[in-house]
């Protein structure tokens, strides 16, 4: 589950327990090292909702994502929910985070070694996107070709600021039209969906 505490945003998240079980949570950067841990007890079926940073402090001021542990016993039916929630501050108001995302480099299946890349650092509307290097190394590339896609929007999100958006500069679909960085909240939502196959 992706999250970010960064420009604002802020990571929520809601747990619900269906038998006594304990639940590790254990955050990771965006190159999937772990930052840090907590294992949460439920000394009897419940629930837990809170701000992310307060289960995980290291996680304040950093994107990543977030992995859920619990045991259970196959076949028993228990288990548990969990669901991410991001305080946006551009429509002020929390939005779900989708469990379908998937995240990463988007490379091109004719050269792997060449991946979209955001052309411009910082984040202003219309950065253009073009194709590079690929680089999962350097810290540039967090900001520059970490991406993710949302299978519930079709929105492709920058993993460092998931309130920007690839979309095409125009409604033009002719071969050779640029894409470019915008909000992901802007108008013409058609130009910033796609289909991930």
């Amino acid at each position: 589950m992706p999250f970010t505490n960064v420009d604002g945003f802020t990571a929520g998240i809601g747990l619900m327990n269906f038998l006594p079980r304990n639940a590790t949570l254990i955050a990771r950067n965006t190159f999937g090292m772990e930052l840090c841990r907590a294992t949460i007890p439920f000394s009897s079926a419940g629930h837990l909702a809170d701000f992310l940073v307060n289960l995980l402090p290291c996680t304040a001021d950093t994107s990543g994502v977030l992995d859920i542990v619990t045991t259970t016993t196959p076949g028993s039916g228990e288990g548990l929910a969990a669901v991410g929630f991001t305080f946006d501050p551009s429509i002020r108001m929390w939005t779900q985070v989708p469990y379908s995302v998937r995240r990463g480099l988007i490379r091109a299946t004719a050269n792997t070694g060449k991946c979209i890349h955001k052309e411009q650092v910082g984040f202003a509307n219309g950065n253009p996107i073009h194709l590079w290097n690929c680089d999962s190394v350097a810290p540039e590339a967090v900001e520059n070709q970490t991406w993710i896609y949302e299978e519930r929007t079709g929105f492709i999100r920058n993993a460092r600021r998931p309130d920007k958006c690839i979309q095409r500069q125009d409604n033009n679909l002719d071969s050779g039209n640029r894409m470019e960085l915008e909000d992901c909240d802007a108008d013409n939502v058609e130009r910033r969906t796609w289909l991930f196959e």
